[in-house]
C-alpha cells in the first residue's frame, strides 16, 4: 500500500442508492425538537447560528432528504449552498432551505446527482483509504482502476476514497500498482502559495480570452495546459478536497466541450456560458 494510505473501519452510516427526488415537505417541529442538530458532513453545528436561520426560514420552508447521498455529495451540496448564499440549515443529513430557494435549490441538486456516485451500503463494514490530499489527476486513475475492476467505491466528506472491508484485498493490490503521488515529479506541489496562484491565474486569464473568442486557438491550448497542471496541483490552502476536485471537474468540463467535434459540439453561445461560469468561479481565488 502506498504511503499516505491509512485503512480502517468507516462507521457504518446510512446511505444507499441515490434518490432522483429528495425533497419533501417538513414536519413543522422536525428542526426544533430532539438532539442539537449537526452541520454539513455530520459535524456539530453552531445552535445559536442554526437558531437564527431556523427563524428566518419560518414555516415556509422545504426539505431535501440526503441521507442516500455519498458524504462526498452532501459536502458538495453544502459548498455549493455557501458559494451562492442560499440560506440553509443542516440537521444530520437533512437540508431545510426557505420554500422560496427550493426550485433553484433543485438545480444545485441535480448537479451534484449529475456527478455522484452510488453510496455503499450502510450495514456492510467498511474501510477508509486517505487519498483526499492526492491530485485529482492521481485520485481519478484510482476511480478509474476500480471501476475497471467492477469494486464499488464512494468519496467521504474529506475526499477520502471508501470501499467495502471485503475488497481491502483487491484495492490493495491497486494502489500498490499505481504511481505513488509522493513520490512522483509530476505532482504540482500544492505549499507553495505563488505557484497555485500562478496555475489559477493561467485559468483565468485564458478564460477571460475565450469568453471574448471560444475559437481562439491560443487560448485554447492555453487552458489545456493549465488544465493539466490544475490536474496535478493538490488541494490548495482554502480548497477542500471535494471543492478542488469540482473545480478540476469544471476545467475538464470546458476542455471537453472546447475540442468536441460533430454532432457532440456545443454552439459558440453555449462555450462562452461554460467558459463564463469558470472565469467567474477561478475568479474568486485570484
Amino acid at each position: 500500500m502506498p504511503p499516505g494510505t491509512v485503512p480502517g473501519v468507516v462507521p457504518g452510516r446510512e446511505t444507499g442508492e441515490v434518490d432522483d427526488d429528495p425533497r419533501r415537505e417538513p414536519d413543522p417541529d422536525d428542526l426544533d425538537d430532539g438532539d442539537p442538530p449537526e452541520g454539513e458532513g455530520g459535524e456539530a453545528a453552531d445552535p445559536t447560528t442554526d437558531e437564527r436561520l431556523r427563524r428566518r426560514l419560518g414555516e415556509d420552508r422545504v426539505e431535501f432528504d440526503c441521507a442516500p447521498w455519498a458524504g462526498e455529495s452532501r459536502a458538495l451540496l453544502a459548498s455549493l449552498l455557501d458559494t451562492e448564499g442560499v440560506e440553509h440549515v443542516w440537521q444530520g443529513t437533512t437540508l431545510t432551505v426557505h420554500a422560496g430557494d427550493a426550485e433553484f435549490v433543485d438545480g444545485l441538486v441535480d448537479e451534484v446527482q449529475a456527478v455522484a456516485t452510488p453510496s455503499l451500503a450502510a450495514t456492510a463494514p467498511r474501510v477508509v483509504y486517505e487519498v483526499g490530499s492526492w491530485p485529482v489527476a492521481f485520485q481519478t486513475t484510482l476511480a478509474d482502476a476500480l471501476t475497471a475492476a467492477e469494486l464499488p467505491y464512494e468519496w467521504d466528506e474529506s475526499g477520502d476514497l471508501v470501499v467495502y472491508e471485503e475488497h481491502e484485498e483487491e484495492v490493495e493490490a491497486i494502489l500498490e500498482a499505481l504511481p505513488d503521488p509522493e513520490e512522483s515529479d509530476e505532482v504540482i506541489s500544492a505549499d507553495d502559495g505563488l505557484v497555485v496562484h500562478r496555475v489559477l491565474d493561467r485559468v483565468h486569464a485564458a478564460a477571460t480570452r475565450l469568453a471574448r473568442d471560444p475559437q481562439d486557438p491560443r487560448a485554447v491550448l492555453a487552458l489545456d495546459e493549465a488544465g493539466a497542471q490544475v490536474e496535478l496541483l493538490a488541494a490548495p490552502f482554502g480548497f477542500s478536497s471535494v471543492e478542488w476536485r469540482s473545480f478540476v471537474g469544471l476545467v475538464s468540463e470546458v476542455r471537453d466541450a472546447l475540442h468536441a467535434t460533430g454532432e457532440d459540439a456545443p454552439a459558440d453561445e453555449e462555450l462562452v456560458e461554460l467558459v463564463e461560469e469558470l472565469r467567474e468561479v477561478v475568479g474568486g481565488y485570484v
